[in-house]
């Protein structure tokens, strides 16, 4: 069976700066339809250092709902853990599948912070609760410390958006198939990743059949390259998809040096938007 993609959703906004939530259902509901495996909101891709916790909780139960079954995986990190057991609370009580979170930002946390951090939420819920690890953050979650998320505090998995193959390769050998790989990067590339339980894909928001032909073999690594690229020289995924995909944008995250939009592949998303 091939592994699982889900989709790290973007958040669209209004013109005015808020959450546009029609627009984020409308596009959930294609998503779905489109045949990805389910859907991670307010993630990095989704923005989730830029929205108050009242807008994150509306994210998630708009997402769950227009999914139609299709599992939701929300980031509910939040700068106050009291806030984030809550938005986890809801996730569940809404029907999320799993929820995700990374570790504290900024300062720097001893490794028991941060297994207390996560234990609070792991004891709040029922559901799978999923680490993330990403580069940009202040405390990197070690292979020991991700032994120790799972051994002794009981949660269910890792994101990892580290980008380094040799890192996913111990990890997904040593907890197989608990690690899903965050970023386009390794689209395509399971076999030389290890027993790995899927990917999480800021592609597939614009372009989802082509992402979910790169999963499965068949999609055209070149396209990937190229695309990745574009993105990148148009300041980013996130910003850049959401401009490709006219979801509008809210400060800080709207540097999209628009000269090099045209660059990107057109969208699957606006080719349907502008159906007859």
């Amino acid at each position: 069976m091939p592994l699982d993609l889900f989709v790290a959703n973007v958040t669209p906004f209004s013109s005015d700066g808020t959450v546009d939530l029609p627009l984020l259902a409308a596009h959930t509901r294609w998503l779905a339809a489109c045949g990805l495996d389910g859907f991670a909101p307010t993630g990095t891709t989704g923005g989730f250092l830029y929205l108050s916790t009242s807008e994150k909780r509306a994210i998630h139960r708009t997402v769950i709902a227009a999914a139609g079954g299709t599992r939701v995986c929300p980031c509910v990190w939040d700068p106050s853990p009291v806030a984030a057991v809550e938005l986890a609370r809801q996730a569940e009580a809404d029907g999320a599948w799993a929820v995700f979170l990374p570790p504290p930002l900024y300062h720097t946390v001893s490794a028991e912070g941060v297994l207390r951090w996560y234990d609070r939420i792991r004891a709040a819920v029922t559901i799978p609760v999923l680490a993330y690890h990403h580069p940009a953050t202040r405390n990197p979650l070690t292979e020991s410390l991700v032994g120790r998320l799972l051994s002794e505090v009981g949660l269910s998995g890792l994101k990892d958006s580290s980008g380094q193959q040799e890192r996913v390769q111990a990890l997904s050998s040593r907890w197989p198939g608990k690690v899903w790989v965050g970023g386009d990067g390794f689209l395509g590339q399971a076999a030389s990743l290890g027993p790995i339980a899927g990917h999480v894909s800021g592609l597939a928001n614009g372009w989802p059949s082509q992402a979910i032909a790169l999963r499965d073999g068949s999609g055209d690594p070149d396209w990937l390259v190229a695309t990745r690229g574009a993105l990148k020289a148009c300041g980013g995924t996130a910003a850049a998809v959401q401009a490709a995909l006219s979801l509008g944008h809210r400060s800080p995250l709207d540097g999209v040096i628009t000269s090099q939009l045209s660059a990107l592949p057109p969208s699957d998303f606006r080719r349907w938007k502008a159906r007859p």
